[in-house]
């Protein structure tokens, strides 16, 4: 297992993405990642692009932006380990404007139990919410985001 900070899209991000989001982030979404401010590594196995995450450094915090393991690698713990990566980059930022407890924010549809799970198995903690903010497939209703942090 392999962490690469990206520095270009690389066609895999597209394809887990579409793979593993019920809403996917189109591809210039996904190129519009690798600008200042943000954070695209990839999770690499045997040669092979099994996952990523997109963060975003503002100030004095950061955002989880996007995480997603294709499907044909989820439930073998890739998602902890990029999750916990993303934490350790965060909580070893040595950099004189950020303090020593970094605030780290992120939000998720309120029916993605798996990810809900994996946030709370981590010490996030449920903040708030945001009432019909994500949009809903084929519908016209809309789905609440729940808004988890925690300090690093």
């Amino acid at each position: 297992m392999m962490f690469v900070q990206l520095s270009e899209f690389h066609p895999s991000l597209l394809a887990i993405e579409q793979a593993a989001h019920v809403l996917p982030w189109d591809e210039s979404m996904l190129q519009s990642s690798f600008a200042p401010m943000y954070e695209v590594v990839g999770l690499w196995v045997e040669n092979q692009m099994v996952g990523f995450y997109i963060s975003q450094h503002v100030a004095q915090e950061a955002t989880l932006m996007n995480i997603a393991v294709h499907p044909q690698y989820q439930g073998k713990g890739y998602g902890s380990a990029l999750l916990n990566n993303f934490l350790i980059r965060y909580s070893c930022f040595e950099n004189d404007a950020w303090s020593l407890a970094v605030p780290i924010f992120l939000e998720v549809r309120e029916s993605n139990e798996s990810a809900i799970r994996l946030y709370e198995r981590f010490k996030f903690k449920r903040l708030g919410c945001r009432p019909n903010y994500y949009p809903v497939p084929k519908s016209s209703e809309r789905e609440t985001a729940i808004v988890y942090g925690k300090n690093v």
